[in-house]
């Protein structure tokens, strides 16, 4: 239908409403104006004569303009006769339900002041001695009596203008004082015009029939106005739903007024009897109460030709809105997008005036929600004799609204907002929203989620228990059909509600009870009592252990009652709780079962069966059971049960959305981000690189945790980002942190849902919001635990994500960036590919975790094969960050590293250990996101390709300052259990590793896969990442123990603080297991460097490494054969991972053997050679690039002074020094400009082994030519101070060349 329009102007010239009944009895005289449907009846003629006598006998009595006559009786012919006559004679009527106890019909007689009451000879008696003396009573003959009354009724109809007093109608509220609301002709009168305008009487086939009881007051005069037939329904026809079907269909009825409560009790009778009650109704008008989709469905889908119109009317205000339903029905078939839970209420009638205000009374616009405040010509006049009432429901308008809505608002108690077409949606009342338990639970959103589950015709759910009490929820309802099982509706709600908004209990009734207008009467429910409300008895504790169980499950629970084949997290279990109960089912009933039996029996029923087959065994435990395998899953299975269809207009929407980078370059950078996993560790970065490297608006999908708090979410949100030190508490900001903040508070909107609920359990109007509104999506969020079965993980992991393809392709298509996982792939694979085909993997998953990341990524691995635009991010171990090691507190390898150090133990595991850096992977995804042309449809591994070893990372453990002893893993648990009790993480990390590796380390660490991360290797430089991956290396490893010590997340490590110029610089020393490479690590660690010590003999290494350590300086080795070139990078490897980027290296391996240039031994000349030669150059170069690098460093080579000068029987050993010596030259000038120095020690004779002669040398040689003996040679010492001294100068100063002998030996 389009927007209703009716003259809104003419109304005024049309009289008042018995000046309209007056004119319509002179036009139709003869057309009978009113029927009981069961033979009585009267003619316009008949009612206009009857009406006006009795008005001029009211007139007598003293009722006048103004003043009112009370109707004290049921809904008859005899109510319209009065209901006119009252208006005739000038007055107001006011209707007094038979329903009303005696305090309120005092109370109403004592406000109204009444100057008549009508009522008939049986009611008489029921009203107080003051009103008796005023009543004019219906006899059986009051036909008779009017007619022969010989009264002057040229005095009525009194003429009287719209804004008189018409009717009064008393309600009394759910509290305090009933209130009485005096209605001017005007509202009614505009009302009845517009209708009568824009849906006229079909007189086609003769004058139409309507019924009228529900809103009696309200309705029965209209029909009379344009001169059809009113069939009044009697009171005890109206909600007895096999008579009002008799009644209709008898009397043909044509059109008739329902709330909507009304009509699905109506509807639950049979469908050919409401068809053939029905045959001849037009129009079905709905007022009273908000209209589900699903009444509307079932109502249409039962009387196709019947139109329904929803009819948005207030007492205060009479009609504000209206909608043609049947024509919103057949939209919403042709756009099922567009169907919501409630009916729109329509468009506002022509001369009605809403606005929308906050809190603040601040105007709202088009779209933004708020309460409802209505103005214009039907307001009423007020309440009577409540001016503390008036003050606070009929407001001044705001300033802020000008003129728009005149001087006069109503305040109606709903919550809505208006839309661009000037329609109206209801969203329900301000006051539904109650807090339980801490949680805002939205009462009506659990009422239509179980009229939406096709389980119930009709519900109502109530709050039970006051203010400071252990409030729940009670949902009574009429279910569709007989079988239906309270579990049945639970598993129902579940998908669409969060737990805490799933009701207690359930209460099955026939019918829900209506009160005298119509309405849901929720005071007459059956009363609710927790002691007697029962289960079937199938579901309560049989076995002596389901009794214990169920006694122990209800008190950690605090509930009253449990049905035993109920799961434990369907009752709202979580996994605080989770422990709470494990702790006392094991002490009490002698168990051991964890938190994973839990999830895999998670039933009083199946955790009884599991201790019962235990005990039999005699063994305590859970063992696997055929239960527990008739529990694997089908991954494959799961997939295409989960897999959504493609949309039918998905292709136009790709077409769509790829034209966009092309008119809004800036889409991915500047748009809308919506961010699931906003509070976990990576979301917490993944939201901080949005506010830090884009200008995009992030709306952050957040689970309620019921703190009771209405901006607690947010605070939730900001506190998390504090405990990542992201930001800082306010008042402790740097300029930073401070820039972020401002950041958070401009551009970040909370949204409260769930993951795993239908529409994230969002309101029809947020969720669709979202939709239109969000460019791309980040889904981060998920349950990480790698204990939990599937089915703990199923609901946020896989339901979550099926959640996000479908938002992702609702309204217009948005890209998806999905943080995924390495566990997709089983353990013990080798360069696992980005581009590899996982779906071979699915039944070699065993962990829940792996289980449901694999399902939910192969869910969008179809979603991609579609042409949705998507991006896979694969994560490994996520570390710290770079700058401050803010670290998730449950991560394995935070914890590991806790253990160890706590214990002072080390494990003696077979662990390739990776991890990369929180930052760094959020870096990349925010990156990805801004440039998704470049990467749309790719998998990218984030699995650090050079993992360090477990032994390597207790290496630079001890070199970093502590203790630590080697220990059997078995061994290393046994002191765990000793330390748990008193430590928090390490009860944590002994949980994981009882569960992971129960029976070794090597079950676990030693199987883990290894990936290829090519993909994302290559696109790096295009994300601005030119630096490459982050590699687990010294500096890191450094900042990652300072940050966590300083915070008190590890011990402290001892500090050598001593030390000169040299504190802190990384050497690099061969040969330095003896000798002149000894003294120099000695000489270079006692001035504060830290040493790695490169030669082949491993044991005297660890000797000299023993030394530096019990002098307290740092020294690690690195056993490498520098001929090997191998050997000498991965020395190199070991220094950079355990000490940092080597600042100096001393090249001091070398040999010396006396020969003769004929003596014909070869193999000394190729050793000589190959040491002395090749070994240098080994470590130079792999070394050399580095330093460059770095733009600084500084290489010392040991030659000798024959390099500088040939001694005879040193051919060989003089021609390779000589060699050090030019290639040492060329060097300088290669890099000297590059900022590094390069250093030639030219010794003499040193008292070494080197001295020593071989027993394959040639000793004649030696004997000759051998200096030992003749003089005082150098020391190794005397050497070092050389080195020391060269390599402690400033860096402008070059030392590049020392000539250090035996005074008494120069050459």
């Amino acid at each position: 239908m389009p927007s209703p329009v009716a003259a809104a102007e003419s109304y005024q010239t049309a009289g008042s409403l018995h000046e309209q009944f007056y004119r319509q009895a002179q036009l139709t005289p003869d057309r009978v104006a009113v029927s009981d449907g069961a033979g009585r009846q009267l003619t316009y003629a008949e009612l206009d004569q009857l009406s006006s006598k009795l008005a001029a006998e009211l007139r007598l009595k003293g009722l006048d303009v103004e003043l009112c006559g009370i109707i004290y009786m049921e809904r008859c012919i005899e109510y319209v006769v009065a209901y006119i006559a009252i208006l005739k004679a000038g007055g107001a009527y006011l209707p007094m339900d038979l329903s009303y106890p005696d305090s309120l019909i005092e109370s109403v007689l004592s406000d109204a002041e009444p100057r008549a009451v009508l009522t008939k000879p049986d009611l008489l008696q029921r009203l107080p001695e003051s009103a008796r003396s005023l009543a004019w009573v219906f006899s059986d003959n009051w036909q008779q009596e009017l007619n022969e009354l010989r009264c002057d009724t040229s005095c009525v109809p009194v003429s009287i203008d719209l804004d008189a007093l018409a009717f009064i109608v008393y309600s009394s509220g759910t509290t305090g004082k009933p209130k009485g609301i005096g209605m001017p002709h005007r509202g009614a009168v505009f009302s009845y015009h517009w209708r009568h305008v824009t849906y006229p009487y079909d007189e086609s086939n003769g004058p139409e029939r309507e019924a009228c009881n529900v809103f009696f007051v309200w309705e029965m005069l209209r029909p009379l106005m344009k001169g059809q037939c009113l069939y009044v329904v009697p009171d005890d026809v109206i909600y007895d739903p096999p008579k009002l079907l008799e009644y209709m269909r008898k009397n043909c009825i044509t059109r008739m007024l329902f709330t909507p409560s009304l009509l699905e009790t109506v509807l639950d009778s049979e469908a050919e009897r409401v068809q053939k009650a029905c045959a001849s109704l037009k129009q079905i008008w709905l007022c009273g109460e908000v209209v589900t989709t699903s009444l509307l469905e079932r109502c249409q889908s039962l009387l196709p030709s019947t139109r329904v119109i929803n009819l948005y009317s207030i007492s205060e205000c009479h009609d504000v809105a209206a909608r043609d339903l049947t024509d919103y029905l057949k939209r919403i078939q042709r756009r099922p997008e567009e169907r919501r839970k409630f009916c729109p209420v329509g468009w506002l009638l022509p001369g009605v005036q809403v606005v929308i205000l906050d809190e603040a009374l601040n105007p709202q616009p088009v779209g933004a929600a708020g309460e409802i405040y209505v103005a214009g010509p039907t307001l009423a006049k007020g309440y009577v004799k409540r001016p503390d009432l008036n003050r606070s429901k009929f407001i001044q308008a705001p300033k802020a609204l000008g003129s728009q809505a005149g001087e006069r608002l109503y305040r109606t108690g709903d919550w809505g907002y208006l839309l661009s077409d000037s329609s109206l949606e209801i969203c329900g009342r301000c006051d539904s929203m109650v807090k339980i338990r801490g949680y805002s639970v939205e009462v009506q959103a659990i009422e239509v989620a179980l009229l939406d589950s096709g389980l119930v015709n009709a519900c109502v759910v109530l709050v039970k228990g006051g203010e400071g009490e252990d409030k729940f929820l009670v949902a009574y309802v009429v279910p569709s059909n007989g079988d239906l099982t309270k579990r049945q509706l639970r598993s129902a709600l579940k998908r669409k509600l969060p737990f805490y908004m799933i009701p207690s209990y359930f209460v099955f009734l026939a019918d829900l009870p209506v009160s005298a207008i119509g309405k849901l009467d929720k005071a007459s429910l059956p009363p609710f009592d927790k002691a007697q409300e029962s289960l079937d008895c199938s579901f309560l504790p049989q076995t002596a252990t389901e009794k214990s169980l169920a006694a122990i499950w209800m008190a950690t629970l605090d509930i009253k009652e449990i049905d035993i084949q109920e799961s434990f997290f369907d009752y709202g279990g979580h996994s605080l709780l989770a422990t709470k109960l494990l702790s006392k089912v094991n002490e009490q009933l002698g168990c051991q079962l964890s938190v994973k039996e839990l999830f895999q029996y998670p039933t009083v029923q199946e955790m009884a069966r599991l201790i019962d087959a235990a005990a039999a065994r005699g063994t305590g435990t859970a063992d696997e059971t055929p239960e527990a395998e008739a529990r694997t899953f089908d991954l494959k299975t799961e997939v295409a049960n989960h897999d959504q269809p493609q949309a039918s207009d998905l292709d136009i929407q790709l077409r769509a959305f790829w034209r966009n980078p092309h008119f809004n370059k800036s889409r991915w950078s500047r748009g809308r981000v919506l961010l699931t996993g906003a509070t976990g560790f990576l979301g917490a970065f993944l939201l901080r690189d949005l506010l830090r490297l884009t200008e995009t608006q992030v709306f952050c999908l957040v689970r309620e945790t019921g703190s009771g708090d209405p901006g607690g979410l947010q605070r939730r949100l900001r506190s998390t980002l504090e405990q990542f030190l992201i930001l800082r508490p306010k008042g402790q900001e740097d300029d930073q942190t401070k820039d972020l903040a401002a950041a958070f508070e401009a551009r970040v909107t909370v949204i409260r849902g769930d993951l795993s609920l239908v529409k994230f359990g969002l309101s029809e109007d947020d969720y669709a919001f979202l939709s239109s509104e969000i460019d791309v999506v980040i889904h981060a969020g998920a349950y990480v635990n790698l204990i939990y079965p599937y089915t703990a993980l199923y609901g946020p992991n896989v339901l979550g994500t099926q959640n996000v393809i479908l938002f992702a392709s609702a309204v217009r298509v948005k890209p998806v960036h999905y943080v995924s996982t390495d566990a997709v792939f089983p353990n013990g694979l080798a360069d696992c590919r980005e581009d590899a085909d996982t779906s071979v993997h699915a039944q070699e998953l065993a962990d829940g975790y792996s289980q449901t990341k694999w399902v939910a990524e192969q869910l969008l691995m179809k979603a991609r094969a579609r042409g949705m635009p998507v991006i896979v991010y694969r994560l490994g171990n996520q570390a710290g960050d770079r700058a401050n090691a803010a670290w998730n507190p449950q991560d394995l390898t935070l914890l590991m590293l806790q253990g160890v150090l706590r214990s002072g133990q080390a494990p003696r595991l077979n662990w390739r250990l990776e991890f990369t850096p929180v930052d760094f992977t959020s870096e990349v995804i925010v990156r990805a996101m801004a440039q998704l042309s470049l990467h749309a449809g790719k998998i990218f591994h984030l699995v650090n390709p050079q993992p360090i070893s477990f032994d390597l990372l207790c290496d630079w453990l001890s070199v970093s300052g502590y203790t630590l002893r080697r220990v059997d893993y078995a061994d290393w648990l046994v002191e765990l259990r000793q330390l748990a009790e008193a430590c928090q993480p390490i009860a944590s990390l002994l949980r994981l590793l009882e569960e992971l590796a129960p029976s070794g380390g090597s079950q676990y660490f030693g199987q883990l896969s290894t990936f290829d991360s090519r993909q994302l290797r290559a696109a790096l430089p295009s994300l601005g990442l030119e630096s490459g991956y982050p590699a687990i290396e010294s500096s890191l490893l450094a900042v990652y123990v300072a940050r966590l010590a300083e915070r008190g997340l590890l011990p402290r490590a001892r500090r050598n603080t001593s030390g000169g110029a040299l504190l802190g610089k990384v050497a690099m020393v061969t040969g330095a297991s003896s000798g002149i490479g000894q003294a120099v690590a000695q000489a270079l660690a006692r001035d504060g460097c830290q040493v790695a010590l490169v030669a082949r003999r491993a044991d005297q290494l660890e000797q000299v490494r023993q030394g530096i350590l019990a002098a307290q300086g740092v020294a690690v080795a690195c056993p490498a054969d520098v001929t090997s070139r191998a050997e000498v990078e991965a020395a190199v490897a070991r220094c950079r991972s355990l000490l940092g980027q080597p600042d100096i290296l001393v090249n001091s391996a070398g040999v010396m053997y006396y020969t003769r240039a004929f003596s014909g031994l070869t193999h000394l000349t190729d050793r000589t050679i190959d040491v002395n030669c090749r070994g240098l150059v080994h470590t130079v170069e792999a070394v050399l690039p580095i330093m460059l690098d770095r733009g600084g460093g500084h290489i010392v080579n040991l030659s000798s002074d024959a390099g500088r000068a040939p001694f005879p029987g040193l051919a060989v050993y003089t021609g390779s020094k000589f060699f050090v010596e030019g290639y040492s030259r060329a060097l300088r000038l290669e890099v000297a400009s590059r900022g590094l120095r390069v250093t030639c020690v030219q010794p003499g004779d040193v008292r070494t082994p080197l001295q020593a002669c071989r027993d394959d040398a040639d000793s004649e040689a030696h004997k000759e030519f051998s200096g030992q003996g003749k003089y005082t040679m150098l020391e190794p010492e005397d050497v070092a101070r050389a080195i020391l001294y060269a390599v402690q100068q400033p860096p402008h100063v070059g030392v590049n060349e020392i000539l250090v002998e035996p005074r008494e030996a120069p050459i």
